[in-house]
């Protein structure tokens, strides 16, 4: 019954086959409380990175990634390196050189015109010249990916097989369950992506292999007035996540000695971020995780989900 039961209740070993709806057919509820893989239980990665490539995240955010001994993923958007705000193409070839690693993103500009997210070709794959949706995501996903690859961004062929979702969106909001932008995903070789969902933690520590494509974040979003919160609270939830168990993955952008919105975090907050994550590291609590190292160790986890054991 819905509100029933507690830990203390007794429970029922079960099997669930789940299939993605676009809306709930009854009013059933169930409550998880534990999910488990018969699998190896690695400590759990923390993995630091950021989006679009930015010059301040290259020229303040990776040095203090390596002093505290972390590999920086940066999420490669072909179309803006060398612009005034974005790295140039020696210095993402620098920071890979450096032990940081490069995984694909988008979107391109088209035309003069900056696709926002893989969405938007769903209504208007023709104004950019293609013949579907299908056609126009897949495209988007390619360009980016070969680039990268060519400009000798991937040197272990990692990176190019794992994806930044732009804007973290994977469907149409109102559409659950279109698999058009995971299909192309598989099609161009992906084997994991990471969106821009604040859920926190991929459960389980390493959790269902099918997550891999979408995995959440600890999100930083810089608010003004109470930014030392913020900061606390990001340190916080990344401590809970690791004494579960459970790996995170961390979201920045640019670095800025006076942030003016919600991508932007001072050198000093990043530092203060780093160094919690350096902390649990040495006590052998976690790992100092890379992107593409996470979403393969997902993928081991090929064992059914058991509940209760």
């Amino acid at each position: 019954n819905v509100g029933a039961g507690s830990l203390a209740t007794t429970m029922t070993q079960c099997a669930f086959r789940c299939v993605r709806k676009t809306a709930a057919s009854a009013t059933t509820r169930i409550w998880v409380y534990e999910i488990a893989e018969a699998e190896k239980n690695s400590l759990p990665q923390i993995v630091i990175g950021a989006d679009d490539g930015a010059k301040t995240w290259y020229a303040d955010g990776l040095p203090l990634c390596e002093k505290y001994g972390f590999s920086s993923y940066m999420a490669f958007i072909a179309d803006e390196r060398g612009t005034a705000t974005r790295m140039s193409q020696a210095e993402w070839a620098d920071a890979v050189a450096r032990g940081h690693h490069a995984v694909v993103h988008g979107c391109r500009r088209i035309g003069g015109t900056t696709v926002n997210n893989l969405t938007e070709y769903f209504t208007d794959f023709a104004t950019y010249g293609y013949a579907s949706a299908d056609a126009a995501i897949l495209a988007e996903i390619t360009y980016h990916r070969d680039i990268m690859v060519s400009e000798g961004l991937d040197p272990d062929g990692l990176g190019s097989t794992v994806y930044v979702l732009p804007q973290g969106y994977h469907q149409l909001l109102s559409t659950a369950g279109d698999m058009r932008i995971e299909n192309a995903m598989r099609a161009a070789g992906m084997v994991g992506a990471r969106r821009a969902l604040v859920q926190n933690a991929v459960i389980a520590n390493g959790g269902w292999s099918g997550s891999s494509l979408y995995l959440p974040i600890i999100g930083h979003t810089w608010a003004n007035a109470n930014e030392a919160t913020n900061i606390t609270n990001v340190v916080s939830q990344m401590q809970t996540e690791i004494a579960a168990g459970r790996s995170v993955v961390f979201m920045f952008h640019e670095v800025r000695a006076s942030p003016s919105a919600g991508e932007h975090i001072t050198a000093a907050n990043l530092e203060t971020i780093l160094a919690a994550a350096a902390t649990l590291v040495r006590a052998g609590s976690a790992r100092a995780g890379r992107l593409p190292d996470l979403v393969y160790e997902l993928r081991s986890y090929n064992s059914p989900v058991h509940i209760g054991t």
